[in-house]
């Protein structure tokens, strides 16, 4: 899960450059399910892992806002009871998210997305805990 990762690091250290080419072909992998999804963000946040201590250099921002986000999302959990100023961050999170679900809308006609929603709550969250596991082990 940290191959492609690792490859184009490989690659730009050699001094490759990267072009954007709009006719290419590109495949992703589609996921059964959104448990199979949040396993596969998880093994992502892994391979990040494995290549920041592989190459003992520093994450993309990516890496660190995602487990900024799930820190503060434990975090969170018991100062709900104390202040809902807690959460404001998380009305920019559901902005996005609604945004994104406005343009699947426009074109799928479906309201299947509806399903954006906790794939972009849950996708930092399941990538920042692959990151830090990955980073726990020996």
């Amino acid at each position: 899960f940290f191959d492609d990762i690792e490859i184009n690091y490989r690659l730009s250290k050699e001094g490759y450059k990267f072009l954007y080419c709009p006719e290419a072909k590109i495949w992703h992998r589609l996921e059964e399910s959104f448990l199979d999804f949040y396993r596969h963000m998880i093994k992502y946040g892994g391979g990040a892992a494995k290549m920041t201590k592989y190459y003992k250099r520093i994450p993309r921002l990516y890496v660190h806002l995602s487990v900024s986000y799930l820190l503060y999302t434990l975090a969170l959990i018991p100062l709900l009871f104390w202040s809902r100023i807690f959460i404001l961050p998380y009305t920019l999170v559901l902005l996005l998210a609604t945004a994104v679900f406005v343009e699947n809308r426009k074109k799928t006609k479906s309201l299947i997305s509806l399903w954006v929603y906790p794939l972009v709550f849950g996708h930092p969250l399941m990538y920042g805990w692959g990151f830090i596991r990955e980073m726990l082990r020996k």
